[in-house]
């Protein structure tokens, strides 16, 4: 199969890539976040700052596991589904678990 006569080798190459730059961006807005969070005293701006740098890594972590996924099955099944809910699950709890000792 082929896109406006781009062969399925370079559709996946383009695919990747752009996986590649979903993945730099939001890794790049967690970075930010991170050092915004580390430069205010005041603790409601540093505890929104951090829940939003949260947010954005466990997009980043789900995007991830659904990419690793979706290239080594073709697809995302009810399976893999559940999976992914328990990566996000774990993901969650670990980010909230480290932003709350920040905040104790």
């Amino acid at each position: 199969m082929t896109l406006n006569g781009i062969g399925p080798k370079n559709i996946s190459s383009m695919v990747r890539d752009m996986s590649h730059r979903v993945k730099n961006s939001l890794m790049l807005v967690t970075g930010r976040l991170a050092l915004q969070a580390r430069g205010t005293d005041i603790a409601d701006v540093k505890r929104a700052v951090t829940d939003a740098e949260t947010l954005v890594a466990t997009i980043a972590a789900m995007h991830d596991h659904l990419w690793r996924n979706l290239i080594s099955n073709q697809s995302i099944s009810p399976s893999s589904s559940k999976a992914c809910a328990g990566v996000l699950r774990k993901h969650l709890i670990s980010m909230w678990s480290c932003s709350m000792a920040l905040h104790a």
